[in-house]
């Protein structure tokens, strides 16, 4: 069970114990994650915590800027090993059914500043 963090979802496999991120930049990915799709109160103790994108969703495109601006400040404040270069907000034009109507893609460009590293999260947000 090497690793510097606890990889999720949490998967246990005989002998080895949890599944481990084994390098910082899966681990600051992960943790991005995290702050992206945690609500706000949904955390225990911590409140504020979270971006809600959720909530968000049936928002219009120009109300985006608002979703930036949340993960920017999220990120500043929990995460601040972390620099976001870019984020692409945008709808999947290629669906036409009603059931994805109300979803979203986020790309979130970042660079972990201690490492100089630098990846990109992509999620799918769907309500």
């Amino acid at each position: 069970m090497n690793g510097i963090s606890v990889k999720l979802p949490l998967v246990y496999t005989s002998g080895n114990g949890y599944d481990m991120n084994t390098n910082y930049l899966n681990m600051a990915k992960q943790n991005l994650k995290m702050v992206v799709l945690t609500e706000p109160g949904e955390r225990i103790m911590m409140p504020t915590f979270g971006v809600g994108v959720k909530r968000k969703l049936f928002e219009n495109e120009q109300q985006f800027y608002s979703i930036r601006q949340k993960i920017i400040e999220q990120v500043s404040k929990y995460l601040p090993y972390i620099s976001i270069i870019d984020i692409a907000i945008f709808k999947d034009e290629n669906q036409n059914t009603q059931f994805y109507d109300n979803s979203i893609n986020l790309s979130i460009k970042f660079f972990v500043k201690n490492f100089g590293l630098s990846e990109t999260l992509d999620i799918k947000i769907r309500n």
